[in-house]
């Protein structure tokens, strides 16, 4: 939700921003992203809430485009190829983008109008992978570090206190037994959000979540790693290593010039070593 009077404060804010950043950074010269900001007030009179405008996931499809096997057969597309359809051959055409996306969207619209008991449909198996799966299956399982394992298994213990570390020799008999094997992927996807490492995509990796003692703590994902559906689990987990912000130092804070506009909900740290 949005009004006038709230665009009118990201108005003010924002050229408070930008006159404080010439003052901080005068050798640092403005970037074509300052300027679309600057629009942005007006976007919210007109449009309302822009999250409804976000082109994150349009750009999401872009990737997957890019991703097509074409061959190097791109350019050899001519208008006739459209228009010509000699004993169903399409020439070159299957060796394109368009080719491979018109046969995702004919599947995707014959899967829709057949049935929605997927039991009945055995070939539904075969269907192209999602962007997590594909994620997953594109990395090899890799051995967990030392100290990520002991963590995930004593997290893992409050619940099921029998799991045994895998070193724990020799196994009695029917011993449940934390594998040290997990894939490490560059991100996931979790309630329509996208969660990425930090050397996958910095912006993506920032985050905030509450401890056990209720306390907010803010940092980057350094590491994903799953862990695949085995006892005692019936579906594959996920842990994310975080590395948590560094508080700035009172005399790097008083120089931030969020202190002086709370209305941005902005604040500075510094960020740990990429690991």
């Amino acid at each position: 939700m949005t009004s006038l009077e709230l665009a009118n404060t990201f108005a003010a804010y924002y050229h408070y921003y930008q006159a404080s950043s010439t003052k901080l950074f005068p050798n640092v010269q403005s970037r074509p992203n300052h300027h679309y900001a600057s629009h942005i007030p007006d976007l919210l009179w007109f449009w309302g809430p822009l999250i409804k405008l976000s082109e994150f996931l349009y750009e999401c499809h872009n990737g997957l485009l890019q991703k097509i096997n074409t061959n190097n057969h791109m350019c050899k597309i001519s208008c006739s190829q459209f228009l010509l359809f000699n004993d169903g051959a399409l020439g070159e055409l299957d060796l394109t983008i368009l080719w491979q996306v018109c046969r995702y969207g004919h599947l995707s619209g014959l899967l829709e109008k057949i049935s929605e008991n997927a039991n009945d449909l055995n070939f539904l198996e075969d269907q192209p992978p999602s962007l997590t799966q594909r994620a997953h299956q594109s990395h090899n399982v890799t051995h967990l570090p030392e100290t990520v394992y002991k963590t995930i298994l004593t997290y893992i213990q409050q619940e099921y206190p029998f799991l045994q570390h895998y070193q724990e020799l020799p196994h009695p008999l029917d011993a449940h037994v934390l594998s040290p094997w997990a894939n490490n992927v560059p991100y996931i996807t979790y309630q329509t959000h996208t969660f990425t490492t930090h050397s996958t995509h910095p912006q993506n990796s920032s985050v905030s979540f509450y401890t056990s003692l209720q306390v907010v703590q803010y940092g980057y994902i350094s590491c994903i790693w799953i862990l695949p559906s085995n006892t005692p689990f019936t579906q594959s987990q996920t842990f994310l290593s975080i590395l948590l912000y560094e508080k700035i130092s009172g005399d790097d804070a008083i120089k931030s010039p969020y202190c002086s506009y709370p209305g941005f909900k902005c604040f500075l740290v510094y960020t740990p070593e990429v690991q």
